[in-house]
């Protein structure tokens, strides 16, 4: 338990009577024995006493003033330290600058002890200093009763803090001049933050395009955004005094009446209303009001926020298209690898069948009833791998190569195919604009491209005789927001573009139907496949260019193509280089093709023509064997898409190895593209899947004709 210093004091006296009296009675005693000299004795004694302990007792009470006052001290710099205040002292003699200990515990100064002023004052902001000096020195001259300024100041290395100095000078010299300031640090960092968040707030508010504002319990509007206060001014800033100036009577009176009431419950109130704009039309908005709470809790305002809802519903349906897009870009994407592979497979199967079906016909006598089974057989099945070639389009599998194709040239080469389409149910006109540059596509894939558009048109006229188709051509410019057809795969860069434009004049379509256009297998046609305008979007898409439908019901369709500008005029693409032809009909062939069926039909013709076979399952193998029997070897067949070594990496490695040895491409590619991809190489020959035994024999005659 702590006695207090007064009850100390009290104690301290007692005991130092009694003590005197002990004293003076032993005095008197041995006075009566002795005689006078012992009291004078005692007398001194206690004298003495009482002086030394006066002197304790003086030094226990300054002492004691000392604790109590650092006490004092210490409670007070607590309580200003919790307030965010700290003391400071200035020697003007000495230009001593002395702290607080707590200002460098609290704001990670460098130094906590004294300093001199110079260098305190380096501490200051650059962009403060003057206005700081030029406060303090008011107070100094006399010109003020004391200076209070806010200036930055460096805490530590290179933390900043916003700082509230107030001082005022405490004591003069004789002639009246200062010479020593003190006064309180206040840190105001975390309301100088707390204003920029609230300024950057405001200003992003006031910037907004929606309309904001400020109202009181009664409607009076207290503060307005920009876009409100421009509203009622048609672009200049007016002053209105009542919300409901900006609300038609209908949408005032639910403002009053119902969101106002709603809002001050603490719940937020939404709906659709009404702003007016200068010329008293009605603006539809998505209207939301929240109620503000003064510090005592009670209701102070309401916060008012409205957003066009047309502006909304834009963003809502660019929101939504953005997701379709994307949605109709994996599925294309993933329609695309599936067709490819299919188309891949598939060849390989028919070329199996067709391979086959030609050696069952050396089996059976040509009279033979049989033989038209087998005909009708191959008819079916160079069908099938026509329906695979449109796959194979539709896929974007092609490698597109480099290539110029004359559009209009094209088209007036084709026109007699086209008109025996027609067959006289309608006319075929053209627009072509003259001087066009070359499309960068090539002439056997811009053929396949007009068959599959004009067939399309053909077909829509079939049930409304008498029609129309329109084949049209021209230079065509993109703007940097390019195409955002649904079905593409990648956006179309802005730049100029060769238009091919097809239109009909037949029923055209639905916008069900126009969704699902480029979709393989679908189709409005009874008994087609639906695969001719799919293969027209492969083929545009694998050149980098865009096609879009428009149609309407009665009114018909219109195919428009957009493809590249050829960089230079491309010449006509030269046939391959073949050799003289020889009867020759014996020798070793090296097989390459990853599909065992092809190699087991490939064997089976290759030895009924007199040739013996070397077979292998990938391009590691393929070489392994030409190391091994290359000098035997008579030619090679090749196909162009191999599994982990692809044909061409094959087909350059036994380049490397040998220059003369014939080599045969398998491939379900067109020969253009296969000779754009081999462009100057010495290739032998293209065998294009399915083959039958006819043109395997006719394309190695080919290849194994002696060099002029």
């Amino acid at each position: 338990m702590t006695i207090r210093p007064a009850v100390r004091l009290f104690f301290l006296c007692l005991v130092f009577l009694v003590l005197l009296a002990v004293l003076v009675g032993a005095a008197r005693m041995l006075e009566a024995r002795y005689g006078v000299t012992i009291w004078l004795w005692a007398a001194g004694v206690g004298v003495a006493l009482m002086a030394a302990w006066g002197w304790q007792l003086r030094t226990w009470m300054q002492t004691q003033r000392a604790t109590m006052l650092a006490e004092s001290a210490g409670q007070w710099r607590q309580a200003l330290g919790h307030a965010g205040l700290t003391l400071w002292e200035w020697d003007l003699p000495t230009g001593r600058f002395n702290t607080d200990p707590y200002w460098a515990e609290t704001n990670a100064a460098t130094d906590a002890k004294a300093t001199l002023e110079n260098q305190w004052r380096k501490r200051v902001h650059s962009d403060d200093l003057g206005r700081y000096l030029w406060a303090r020195e008011q107070h100094l001259k006399g010109r003020a009763p004391g200076f209070d300024v806010e200036y930055r100041l460096r805490c530590g290395e290179a933390d900043w803090r916003w700082v509230r100095e107030c001082g005022v000078v405490v004591e003069r010299d004789a002639a009246g001049e200062p010479r020593r300031l003190a006064g309180t640090h206040q840190d105001l960092t975390a309301r100088k933050q707390a204003e920029a968040m609230w300024h950057r707030q405001a200003h992003m508010l006031d910037e907004a395009t929606d309309f904001h504002a400020l109202i009181d319990l009664q409607g009076n509007v207290l503060y307005a955004n920009r876009a409100l206060s421009r509203l009622k001014a048609g672009g200049a800033s007016t002053t209105v005094r009542h919300i409901a100036e900006y609300l038609s009577a209908d949408a005032a009176q639910q403002l009053l009446r119902e969101a106002i009431p709603a809002a001050l419950t603490g719940t937020p109130w939404t709906g659709d209303s009404a702003l007016l704009d200068a010329q008293g039309r009605a603006l539809p908005v998505s209207l939301a009001l929240v109620g503000q709470r003064a510090l005592e809790g009670a209701p102070a305002a309401i916060a008012f926020s409205a957003r066009e809802i047309g502006a909304r519903q834009v963003a809502e349906l660019a929101r939504i298209d953005g997701e379709r897009r994307r949605l109709q870009k994996r599925k294309f994407e993933s329609l695309s690898v599936f067709a490819g592979g299919i188309a891949h497979d598939f060849n390989n199967l028919l070329t199996a069948v067709m391979g086959y079906t030609s050696l069952a016909r050396l089996e059976v006598p040509e009279n033979s009833p049989v033989q038209n089974y087998f005909k009708h057989t191959e008819i079916a099945t160079q069908r099938a791998a026509e329906l695979c070639q449109l796959m194979h389009a539709y896929s974007g599998r092609s490698k597109a190569v480099g290539g110029g194709s004359d559009l209009n040239a094209l088209i007036e080469e084709m026109l007699p195919e086209f008109n025996s389409w027609l067959g006289g149910k309608g006319k075929l006109a053209c627009a072509f604009t003259p001087g066009l540059p070359q499309a960068r596509i090539e002439n056997e894939k811009a053929r396949q491209l007009l068959r599959a558009l004009v067939r399309n048109a053909v077909e829509a006229l079939s049930s409304r005789p008498g029609g129309t188709i329109q084949l049209r051509t021209a230079r065509q410019a993109v703007g940097t927001e390019g195409s955002r057809e649904p079905h593409q795969l990648t956006e179309l860069a802005a730049g100029d573009y060769l238009l091919l434009e097809v239109a009909d004049t037949a029923g055209g379509m639905t916008p069900e139907q126009q969704a699902r256009v480029f979709e393989p297998f679908f189709t409005t046609k009874v008994g087609r496949h639906g695969l001719g305008l799919v293969a027209a979007l492969g083929i545009v898409r694998s050149f980098g260019g865009a096609i879009r439908c428009a149609s309407e019901p009665e009114r018909g369709s219109t195919f428009t193509v957009l493809l590249p500008l050829a960089a230079e005029r491309v010449p006509a693409s030269q046939p391959m280089p073949v050799r003289a032809i020889s009867e020759r009909s014996a020798g070793k062939i090296l097989v390459v093709d990853d599909e065992e069926e092809v190699r087991a039909v490939a064997t089976r013709i290759l030895e009924s023509i007199g040739f013996a076979v070397l077979i292998a399952g990938d391009g590691r193998e393929g070489l392994r064997l030409f190391g091994e029997q290359g000098d035997s070897l008579d030619a090679i067949l090749l196909d162009v898409s191999l599994p982990q070594m692809s044909g061409e990496e094959v087909y350059r490695e036994l380049r490397r190895r040998s220059a003369t040895v014939p080599v045969v491409l398998m491939s379900g590619f067109s020969v253009q593209e296969l000779a754009e991809r081999f462009r100057g190489e010495d290739i032998a020959g293209v065998l294009r899947k399915p083959f039958e035994r006819e043109s395997v024999q006719r394309c190695l005659l080919e290849a194994l004709r002696p060099r002029a």
